[in-house]
């Protein structure tokens, strides 16, 4: 999309801004021609805070250095929603001029919070030993983003209005795509994927889509190593995992066809259309390449409401 396309942002901040998520994560991309003209500046914005945070293990030599990449974003967010001047930072400025008068602006804030703690197991030692551990370690990351995009990405409903059906189905309460649940702890008890159950429960929120899309994007990397303290990205430690536990690609295919198969009436998110790039042949999980067939398979998703 052109950089004129996401207002209240500027041409130069959403070209830098849609260089910046191109480099990490250009799946992200794609929902943005669906997202409402209104709620698009504010979701680029979003993505390309995301993009700055997740990359940031891998911007560090140690842990304690990423601790305090974190906590600075900690205080930008403070000053977004804040009344303090913010800091001179692409990304701090597009956040400011686009969430800092938002309705939810609490929400966002908390929920953007969230996302930065979620990379705190990141800056130590760790392991992803199985495909149900790999997802509960980045929940803390990817819901909340998911949250985040569909709060800005849907019209503010106005005090004392009746909650639309979508609405209603995503935050009753104990759903598994309320609020609440998205952005808090994960339930104990999810370590594997051998019972069906337990990927039905898992799995089922449309919110969780960008989270499993998260791993079926990586691919094998036996030789991956972290820093010398286990500081390392989200994406390179699946990857080492893979490399080296060739059984976890069907792990992750299981994942992914229970994923579509269960709870066929959950309602499905913007933020969830990367996954349908993703199909599992077997117990291989494969990729989309033809860019028509990619288009095609969005476009469907997006009018279905299926990833």
């Amino acid at each position: 999309m052109k950089p004129d396309a996401f207002a209240p942002l500027t041409e130069a901040q959403a070209s830098y801004l849609l260089e910046l998520v191109e480099g990490l994560e250009p799946d992200w991309l794609l929902p943005l021609p669906y997202v409402p003209g209104e709620g698009r500046g504010a979701w680029l914005s979003i993505l390309g805070f995301a993009a700055e945070v997740i990359a940031s293990p891998a911007r560090v030599s140690n842990g304690m250095l990423g601790r305090i990449r974190l906590q600075w974003w900690r205080e930008a967010l403070e000053e977004v929603f804040g009344s303090a001047p913010v800091r001179q930072h692409p990304v701090v400025e597009a956040l400011s001029v686009s969430l800092s008068d938002h309705p939810a602006k609490d929400e966002l804030q908390d929920g953007l919070g969230k996302l930065v703690d979620g990379l705190e197991p990141f800056l130590e030692p760790g392991e992803d030993r199985s495909v149900a551990e790999s997802l509960e370690n980045r929940r803390g990351i990817y819901v909340p983003l998911s949250i985040a995009l569909e709060m800005v990405a849907s019209p503010p409903q106005p005090a004392g209005s009746s909650p639309s059906k979508r609405g209603s189905e995503d935050e009753s309460e104990g759903s598994p795509t309320s609020l609440t649940h998205g952005m808090g702890e994960v339930p104990e008890g999810r370590r594997g994927l051998s019972d069906t159950r337990d990927v039905r429960n898992y799995l089922s929120a449309g919110n969780e889509a960008l989270l499993l899309h998260a791993l079926c994007r990586i691919g094998p990397a036996a030789d991956a190593t972290p820093q010398e303290d286990g500081t390392e990205p989200p994406s390179r430690r699946f990857a080492r995992a893979l490399g080296r536990q060739p059984e976890l690609e069907a792990e992750l295919a299981a994942a992914l066809d229970q994923y579509r198969r269960s709870d066929t009436n959950k309602t499905g998110s913007l933020s969830g259309l990367p996954l349908t790039l993703f199909r599992t042949r077997g117990a291989r999980i494969e990729r989309r390449r033809n860019p028509l067939a990619q288009r095609l398979a969005i476009l469907r998703s997006a009018l279905t409401g299926r990833s």
